[in-house]
């Protein structure tokens, strides 16, 4: 549940927030480290990071939302020892990849190596809810540890001067083992079949093929088409809450999910290579797709898999008109359906069935931008702290009707966002000022159905809005 949850009323604007307490603290921190040596036939590549996150939250479910959807009090739900939610998340994850690849200009494109990752997790959850106090009342600890290890290799052969086939495969063997605790701090003695605690831990591993084939043809030196097929992979796992935990019974593990993509495109460089231009016609096969489901009347989430398609079309123009300006377009239409369900998806997620599109997944989608760029002394700076070059954008993004949720309950609307961005870049340092929805659109990110409100038939939704208008300066260095 976000933090920042409105309580909304059907469509109408939403209500004010009401939050006793709620603070977010989050950090992270990156290490890189990239080796490459060209020998005198091949390129040596290494490449190392080490990445940690460190989540704290304390915050309150809003009161307004439960009194909307609960018809209890909002007072009911304002201290601490009714409504707090506490959570705590460590996670660090190491990676490394070694690899061999052929040296640019090579007739013969290929790439072949190993990787391998480790991540772990550990999470606290200590609430309290007036309504749930068996399921939310609860200190509930999850650790797990994601291990893996991949081969893999790709090539790009040519048959003839304009057809080639280039193929990859990749083999990943990935192990996610967990260990999770269950205390109900005493609710076990006021609800029946709650008992007083209870641990599980489970290990999962999984071996996978991944790959894919392409075939392509250059009809001039700047104009080839292709059609490829590719197949994907998602492990499964056993997700991070389960409200079995508080009867004493053991969580089921989701399904692993395959896709397998077909797509047909093209790809133009006119104009002396000024002009791009690219297209692709797409379906997509999903076997087993992963998605959340939410039982709002018990204030459950539980992970399911579906059967589902997606198809659509995307087409993108970068147009360099001069050596100061470009010109940019995108535009993408994309049709989802899930066409296969368990047996109780619809009963645990009411309104969910085939049919419905897939969350977060917009019919149409588009992008434009408008870029300059020029030296300073073009511009006719030429003091002894002028930057080397000076840059500016101006983008548009559309993002069209679609659903925060798989039973398409909760529609968010059409978004549009204006952007920009100012540079001035010396090399080795830049100072950049930027400015994100710029017009101050008011709108939707997430939008979760809540059933409705209490006495009534209307529906609720817990709403979390957009960032509004946002102006920034940054600074970033190279070494």
């Amino acid at each position: 549940m976000p933090i920042y949850y409105l309580p909304q009323l059907g469509d109408d604007d939403p209500l004010d927030g009401a939050q006793s307490f709620a603070s977010d603290d989050t950090s992270s921190r990156i290490t890189a480290l990239k080796i490459e040596h060209d020998f005198d036939r091949f390129r040596f590549t290494s490449q190392t990071s080490f990445n940690t996150l460190d989540v704290e939250n304390n915050y309150q479910g809003d009161h307004n939302l439960f009194a909307l959807v609960y018809g209890l009090p909002a007072s009911l739900f304002a201290t601490k020892e009714t409504n707090r939610i506490a959570y705590s998340k460590e996670q660090t994850r190491f990676e490394q990849e070694l690899r061999l690849s052929s040296l640019p200009g090579d007739r013969i494109s290929w790439v072949a190596g190993l990787s391998a990752y480790r991540d772990e997790y550990d999470i606290v959850n200590d609430a309290n809810n007036l309504v749930f106090q068996w399921a939310k009342s609860v200190i509930y600890t999850f650790d797990q540890t994601n291990e893996a290890v991949s081969v893999f290799a790709d090539a790009r052969i040519p048959l003839t001067d304009r057809l080639a086939v280039s193929g990859g495969l990749r083999y990943t063997s990935e192990t996610k083992e967990f260990d999770a605790e269950y205390d109900s701090t005493g609710f076990d003695a006021i609800y029946p079949g709650v008992v007083p605690s209870y641990s599980e831990k489970g290990k999962e591993t999984y071996d996978f093929w991944t790959g894919k084939l392409a075939l392509s043809y250059d009809w001039t030196p700047e104009v080839s088409t292709y059609v490829s097929v590719a197949r994907g992979y998602k492990t499964g796992g056993f997700g991070v809450y389960s409200s079995l935990m508080a009867y004493g019974i053991p969580r089921d593990t989701y399904e692993p999910s395959e896709t397998t993509s077909y797509e047909i495109g093209g790809r133009a460089s006119l104009m002396g290579g000024a002009l791009n231009l690219s297209g692709t016609i797409f379906y997509t096969d999903l076997n087993s797709e992963q998605i959340m489901l939410f039982d709002f009347a018990n204030f459950q989430t539980r992970n399911a898999n579906v059967d589902a398609f997606s198809r659509g079309i995307e087409l993108e123009a970068d147009w360099l008109v001069n050596d100061n300006w470009q010109l940019s377009a995108g535009v993408a239409y994309t049709q989802s359906e899930i066409t296969g369900l368990p047996d109780d998806a619809a009963t645990l997620n009411p309104g969910l069935e085939e049919g419905d599109e897939l969350p977060n997944t917009p019919r149409l989608a588009v992008n434009l931008g408008v870029g300059y760029q020029a030296t300073a002394s073009e511009l006719g700076w030429t003091s002894d702290w002028a930057p080397e070059r000076v840059s500016a954008r101006l983008g548009y993004n559309f993002q069209g009707e679609r659903y925060f949720d798989a039973a398409n309950e909760g529609k968010l609307e059409d978004t549009h966002l204006v952007s920009a961005r100012l540079g001035f870049d010396w090399g080795n340092s830049e100072l950049y000022v930027f400015g994100e929805n710029l017009l101050d659109e008011d709108y939707f990110i997430t939008r979760q159905p809540f059933g409705v409100a209490a006495g009534t038939n209307t529906p609720a939704y817990g709403v979390t809005e957009g960032r509004g208008r946002t102006i920034g300066i940054g600074y970033s260095m190279k070494f």
